[in-house]
């Protein structure tokens, strides 16, 4: 093979892991770049959403804590 060819070929086996990396605009397929990015978008809207569930949990269970502790104090009273 020529140099000639040997630079071609490395060419174009360049070109096809560019379109693995980036967006293929001939079959309209998401690269491994932007497929990455839209994971880290989904697992941070899932670990907010996450955060948002334990807090609320927490807040509902203090609330729940005050309100039992507060029936229990009248009930304390009224049988006293």
């Amino acid at each position: 093979m020529s140099d000639q060819a040997i630079l071609l070929e490395i060419r174009d086996r360049i070109t096809k892991m560019e379109r693995y990396l980036y967006n293929d605009e001939d079959t309209g397929n998401d690269g491994i770049v932007k497929a990455h990015e839209k994971l880290n978008r989904r697992v941070s809207q899932l670990e907010e959403q996450e955060k948002i569930r334990k807090t609320k949990a927490t807040t509902w269970g203090v609330i729940g804590g005050v309100a039992i502790s507060a029936i229990y104090k009248i009930v304390e009273f009224f049988l006293k």
